[in-house]
């Protein structure tokens, strides 16, 4: 090869290096940014959780006390039922 073909030939694979290299920070960075949502939505996820956890124990904590009370109430019409048929 010529010294003129050779250069030539220099330049174009230095464009094409320089072209890939132009799409591989493209996709570097779009890669960070997927990265960065998808922690994103792992961190919500989490959190999520987290509440669901809560509200299911807040709900049976409520239950039960909901139980009771109305146990209690039931306890006090019967008794008052039976008050008023000297039953009780």
């Amino acid at each position: 090869m010529k010294a003129k073909e050779l250069e030539e030939e220099r330049n174009r694979l230095q464009k094409t290096n320089a072209a890939q290299h132009t799409q591989l920070d493209k996709y570097k960075k779009i890669s960070e940014d997927r990265q960065s949502f998808a922690d994103s939505l792992e961190t919500q996820v989490s959190a999520l959780k987290k509440v669901r956890l809560l509200t299911t124990s807040l709900l049976q904590y409520v239950g039960v006390h909901f139980l009771t009370l109305g146990l209690a109430v039931l306890t006090v019409i019967c008794c008052r039922h039976a008050a008023n048929n000297q039953d009780c």
